[in-house]
């Protein structure tokens, strides 16, 4: 009998023997951002906290459109709670009026073909080039020898082609409801005057199917240039915002860190939920 045997299998765990004892361990992510995330959102929080040229606004309903999943996260990474579901809390897109098109016209997602990303268990809907991600981790998908199972491909598969389903008609109905509404995402600016027309396309858009919303853009500090400050004044229901940058492009700055969390610590103090949400222990696929 070996005294003592070390494994790590394909699904990121450690297999322990000790004396015919076996133990099995989860490796944990990189826990050190984790906590310096939190260290930094109580500091952002609290100086925003009390910052009194904020104007607060409060609504029935906040709708998060994208670009990707950062307004959702941070969200639940500064309030404990997730916003309400819908089409764009968990999807990335690729094409800027597709993504546009997708959201005058919801009932395009996944109305053709789709593609399956195994390294990353998402979902890419060809017609929109919105890809979405699915409930499980991707090695959940997998047998112990690190083979994709099918029976669990296909599950995933309807899960997520119901969850679209229904967060389309969701989608579809928000837009008509009277109650007071934000629209928020994060927007990349290429060609100010190019995007500029897309967020007018899509402002209009909301303006045709209820009076009663505002839109809010956030964009890179470095992007807010004279064209996009003209259109903000020109749409009196139109807000533009700045982070230092989004997310995925950020430095290995501590100073920037901060003013990074600062920026959305500034914005979910302007605007919020009317009836603020419900906390839930519920975690976040990336930190499962």
């Amino acid at each position: 009998m070996k005294i003592f045997s070390y494994e790590r299998t394909v699904k990121n765990q450690i297999r322990l023997s000790f004396f015919g004892i076996k133990i099995k361990l989860s490796l944990q992510k990189n826990r050190l951002d984790v906590w310096r995330r939190l260290f930094f959102t109580m500091l952002a929080k609290n100086v925003v906290f009390f910052d009194k040229n904020i104007d607060v606004k409060k609504y029935d309903n906040i709708v998060p459109l994208g670009k990707n999943c950062e307004p959702a996260t941070t969200y639940k990474n500064y309030y404990g709670a997730f916003m309400d579901s819908y089409i764009y809390n968990w999807a990335l897109y690729s094409d800027k009026k597709k993504y546009i098109d997708s959201i005058i016209h919801p009932e395009k997602i996944f109305s053709g073909d789709i593609k399956f990303y195994q390294t990353s268990n998402s979902w890419e809907c060809m017609v929109t080039n919105i890809t979405f991600h699915s409930n499980s981790q991707p090695e959940e998908l997998l047998d112990k020898d690190g083979n994709l199972i099918p029976e669990k491909k296909e599950k995933e598969f309807e899960d997520i082609k119901s969850k679209i389903k229904h967060l389309v008609s969701k989608s579809i109905n928000t837009y008509k409801n009277p109650s007071k509404k934000l629209y928020m995402f994060t927007f990349d600016i290429d060609n100010p005057e190019e995007d500029s027309k897309l967020l007018t396309e899509l402002y209009n858009f909301f303006e045709s199917q209820d009076k009663n919303f505002d839109m809010l853009v956030i964009l890179e500090q470095n992007k807010f240039c004279d064209e996009l400050k003209k259109l903000e004044k020109s749409l009196p229901k139109l807000y533009i915002k700045t982070l230092c940058y989004f997310r995925e492009r950020r430095p290995d700055k501590l100073c920037h860190h901060f003013e990074y969390y600062k920026g959305w610590a500034k914005i979910f103090r302007e605007f919020q939920y009317l009836v603020p949400r419900k906390k839930s222990n519920r975690k976040l696929k990336c930190e499962k």
